[in-house]
């Protein structure tokens, strides 16, 4: 009786992930970064009111967003931060406005990237319970 069977063996890392991986370390070393980046999409579809603030020139300045969140006692809170070049602000809606925190970001601009939809790219949308 025979049997066959495959047998993959990589000594070296010759695969792509470790050609890349190599390529990488030789470029910025081998050292891990002291930051570790984090994004995410704020839109009207994902129940953010977005406030942009342009200068004279048409340049983006601020960047403030309206939205809701829950607390611990699972009541629904809204919040309104804005964002600069330097700094970003929060405040939270309880008996009138209050300044929840301001804190430096520590970029060197604004850490914003914008687009602007001029004309919906779905025409009908139904949100899902």
């Amino acid at each position: 009786m025979r049997q066959s069977g495959l047998i993959l063996v990589c000594d070296k890392g010759d695969g792509f992930w470790a050609k890349l991986k190599r390529h990488v370390s030789e470029i910025f070393g081998n050292s891990k970064p002291e930051y570790r980046f984090k994004s995410d999409i704020w839109s009207p579809f994902k129940g953010n009111r977005l406030y942009p603030f342009f200068n004279d020139s048409g340049d983006l300045v601020a960047l403030s967003r309206e939205y809701k969140k829950k607390n611990l006692d699972d009541l629904e809170v809204t919040c309104f931060m804005t964002i600069t070049k330097d700094k970003v602000y929060q405040w939270e809606l309880a008996d009138g406005w209050k300044e929840k925190s301001s804190f430096n970001h520590g970029f060197k601009k604004l850490p914003v990237i914008t687009c602007i939809l001029l004309k919906y790219i779905v025409r009908k949308l139904k949100v899902l319970e």
